[in-house]
């Protein structure tokens, strides 16, 4: 058969009124639903490569900033989710949140099972999972909070990392914030850590980088090579 084009599209959320119309993406093995601001997708959402989703600004919609919530989770492909006006966090139940392309996404990203892997994607917000976090590229102007440890290349963070069960590898970047693990080993190559780091009953390896603020290791190692320290 022919394959025809995929065109990308534009999508809005809204209260769903005669004048605020509500044209979600599509909720792919579900259907969506509305309580106050929160939209809910009871599959996945998955978007087409340059798809961009807002939040209506009809002159009469009354939402503002809104949740949107997949229990499959989300699959971005170069995507651009809420604006400076109106935010729009993504939020996942048991699916994964993954990204490919570039990606901006203006507001919070939270998983509640799923794990969280983005790819050159600026989060004008923060990122909240009790799994796995991964990056490759991008910024992130919040903090990060993962149960299950933290990998990010060549990421810079405005805020905090914190991993309260698992390690936190760390390539290149910048983290302004602290980065912690409560358990776990802290590894950091060419990374400036302007914040300090934290291990609190494990290890530091921290090389090829600049690092400033303090360093604590509970009762094992902190190793530092080739560092500058400010």
């Amino acid at each position: 058969g022919v394959s025809l084009p995929v065109w990308a599209a534009t999508y809005s959320f809204g209260s769903g009124g005669i004048f605020t119309p509500n044209n979600p993406p599509p909720c792919d093995g579900g259907s969506w639903s509305r309580s106050g601001s929160t939209f809910t997708c009871t599959g996945k959402v998955t978007l087409a490569a340059g798809d961009e989703v807002y939040v209506s600004t009809s002159w009469f919609e009354s939402l503002d900033d809104i949740v949107v919530y997949a229990n499959n989770g989300f699959e971005l492909n170069n995507n651009i989710i809420g604006d400076s006006s109106k935010t729009i966090t993504l939020q996942s139940g048991y699916g994964n949140i993954v990204s490919s392309g570039t990606n901006t996404i203006t507001g919070d990203v939270i998983t509640s099972y799923g794990a969280i892997n983005l790819t050159a994607t600026t989060v004008n917000g923060s990122i909240t999972t009790n799994s796995i976090v991964t990056t490759n590229g991008g910024s992130v102007s919040g903090d990060i909070s993962a149960g299950n440890g933290v990998s990010l290349t060549d990421t810079d963070v405005a805020g905090t990392i914190t991993a309260t069960n698992g390690s936190i590898v760390l390539n290149g970047g910048q983290i302004d914030g602290l980065v912690t693990s409560n358990c776990c080993t802290i590894t950091a190559d060419g990374t400036d850590l302007l914040g300090g780091a934290y291990s609190g009953s494990n290890s530091l390896d921290i090389s090829n980088g600049t690092i400033q603020g303090d360093f604590y290791a509970g009762g094992n190692p902190a190793t530092f090579d080739n560092v500058v320290m400010m």
